[in-house]
């Protein structure tokens, strides 16, 4: 089981040479980085809602990565069954 964190998705970065590359340009990149304030402002100081910024956007991106992981891990165990076993 994995815990749900920031520092999930570092856990995937370091996996993935390509998925590094993509973060990167997120990162650095002032448009995605100015809607993600934004969606903090809005959902924050606006609604009063919990944080969904640049947080946020990392422990659901750790979330997704992690269930992506445990999704394929199921799915290509499935293959190597035989045909009834699968459901």
């Amino acid at each position: 089981m994995a815990l749900v964190s920031p520092e999930l998705l570092s856990k995937h970065l370091q996996g993935s040479e390509r998925l590094a590359k993509a973060y990167a340009l997120l990162v650095s990149d002032r448009e995605p980085q100015g809607l993600l304030k934004m969606a903090n402002v809005m959902a924050m100081g606006r609604l009063k809602y919990n944080d969904h910024g640049p947080v946020h956007s990392r422990i659901v991106a750790g979330s997704a990565l992690e269930i992506l992981g445990c999704s394929s891990r199921r799915e290509s165990s499935r293959r190597s069954w035989p045909t009834e076993w699968a459901t």
